[in-house]
Formats: C-alpha cells, sequence, structure tokens
C-alpha cells in the first residue's frame, strides 16, 4: 500500500498541502505514542499489543475509502499509532517467548546444568539472531513481492465514487484492501497459535499458552518483586541510560536520519515522477 498513498490523496484531489498534513499526522502520532507504547504494551501485554496493531491498521485501511479529508486524518492517525505497535510489540513478544521457550527446554532436560549449560546462553544468543535474520530476509522478500502484487490489484478496476458519504471503491483503494485482508489472516493467526507474555513488571503476570497443540490452556504465574514504575518513569530511565552510551547515541542518530530520508522519500517520490512523466522532453 505505501506506493498509492499519495496517489490516492492526489486522486481525491486534495492540494499539496493538505497532503503533508496528512503525513506529518501519522508521523507526529508514531513520534508521540512511540515514547510510551513499548512500557503500555508491556503491561497490557505483548500478543494484545499485536492484536490492536492489526485492528487499527485495519479501521486505518477502511478510512482509505474515503474522500473527506477528516476521515483521511483519523486514518492516518490510526496508522501512526499502529505504527508504534508494529515497531515495539511484534519483537518484544518475539523476545519473550523465545526465552520462555529456553526456559522450558532446560526445565524439560534435567542433565542441562551439567551437559552444556554453561554454553547455553550463547546458543540462547545465536538462535535469537537467527531469527531476526530470518525474519528480517522474509519481510524483504514480501515487500519485494507486494509491489508487483499491488499493481496488479489495483490495475483491476478504476476508482470508482459511489455518491454516498464521499465513500469510492476500486483503483488504489484495492490495495489497501488487501493490505487489510492480510492483516485479518495475521489477526487470526497469532490469536490463535500466540501464547500472551508480558514485560518485567511490578506484580504477578500470567502468561497463558493458547498455542493448538496444547489440549488444555496452561497458566504460568510469574512473580516479580519491587516498585511498579509509570512510563515516563521508563522514559526518564532509558534517557538516562542512552546520556552514559555514546554507541547508543550514534545508533539513534544514524536511525532517525535514516527514518527522516525515508519519509522525506515517501513523500515526494510520487510527485517527482508523475511530474517528470507530465513535462514535455527538451
Amino acid at each position: 500500500q505505501g506506493p498509492y498513498v499519495y496517489a490516492l490523496y492526489q486522486a481525491y484531489g486534495l492540494p499539496r498541502a493538505d497532503i503533508a498534513k496528512l503525513f506529518v499526522a501519522g508521523f507526529g502520532a508514531s513520534m508521540a505514542f512511540g515514547t510510551v507504547v513499548g512500557s503500555w504494551v508491556d503491561k497490557l501485554g505483548r500478543k494484545r499489543g499485536c492484536q490492536l496493531y492489526c485492528l487499527l491498521y485495519m479501521f486505518s485501511c477502511a478510512t482509505k475509502h474515503f474522500g473527506n479529508f477528516w476521515v483521511l486524518m483519523l486514518g492516518r492517525f490510526t496508522g501512526g499509532v499502529a505504527t508504534s505497535l508494529l515497531f515495539s510489540a511484534f519483537e518484544a513478544w518475539l523476545i519473550r517467548e523465545h526465552e520462555l521457550r529456553e526456559e522450558e527446554a532446560v526445565s524439560l532436560n534435567t542433565d542441562g546444568i551439567e551437559d552444556g549449560g554453561s554454553d547455553r546462553p550463547i546458543a540462547q544468543q545465536e538462535s535469537l539472531q537467527r531469527l531476526f535474520g530470518l525474519m528480517w530476509f522474509g519481510s524483504s522478500l514480501v515487500a519485494i513481492a507486494s509491489g508487483p502484487v499491488g499493481d496488479l490489484v489495483v490495475g483491476m478496476q478504476p476508482l470508482t465514487p459511489t455518491g454516498v458519504a464521499d465513500f469510492h471503491f476500486g483503483g488504489l483503494t484495492a490495495a489497501f484492501d488487501l493490505a487489510a485482508l492480510l492483516l485479518l489472516v495475521g489477526l487470526i493467526l497469532l490469536s490463535l497459535l500466540w501464547r500472551e507474555n508480558f514485560g518485567i513488571g511490578a506484580r504477578t503476570v500470567a502468561e497463558t499458552d493458547t498455542a493448538t497443540d496444547s489440549s488444555n490452556s496452561k497458566v504460568e504465574a510469574m512473580s516479580v518483586e519491587g516498585t511498579a514504575f509509570s512510563p515516563w518513569d521508563l522514559l526518564r530511565e532509558a534517557l538516562a541510560a542512552i546520556s552514559k552510551s555514546p554507541t547508543l547515541m550514534a545508533l539513534m542518530a544514524v536511525v532517525a536520519g535514516f527514518e527522516a530520508s525515508m519519509y522525506a522519500f515517501v513523500f515526494n517520490w510520487t510527485p517527482a515522477l508523475t511530474e517528470g512523466a507530465s513535462a514535455a522532453p527538451d
């Protein structure tokens, strides 16, 4: 859907200034919620955070059918919040699930301490690195395949107004419909196959196994001692840790620069291509 956002707004006749406001609203919502969503998801549950991401982004895709500026603004806002969840809840769930499975494997292996116990942390880290490598490799393949598939569905039918509530269907909106369908499939799969896990907190949390290979739900209680921290306490702690680490500051600068250049490209590439195509050759 990424290549069609600006083009869809343009097809609705929105001026460039309004399109810029829509993009800034999405980026701003992601920036505002990204500072607290991580700690919030730790308390809510990472699985629930992933489910909420799917629901919010499905709603955002649905708003693309309307040529109304404020409906599109609402969709950009929910899409920005969903983006914050995308880059926090999923990886947090994966890391904790990996830890839980390793702990379960150790508890089942009575010889784990004597037999290779000292090498287990290294093996765990390497296993997690392979998981992340496969995740990003698969994500890249899907992104490449999404280009021609999206172009195919967009070309099936022209963008058609219904005359009711400024609602449109077909054309560029088809890419968002396909994205919503895939989000629904992902929502169903993670709801059925994933178990819930939580961040470290100052309370007893329940991690429920809802995997299909288990005949009965299994609840494991994990008690953590200490004092509860608010999101702002965690934010201050994170800022203090970052200020003491030049490596973290350099990493954040690189990520911020990359994301800024990507957002600038996303906003400008569609008009650059269309204006270049319509310009008369010298």
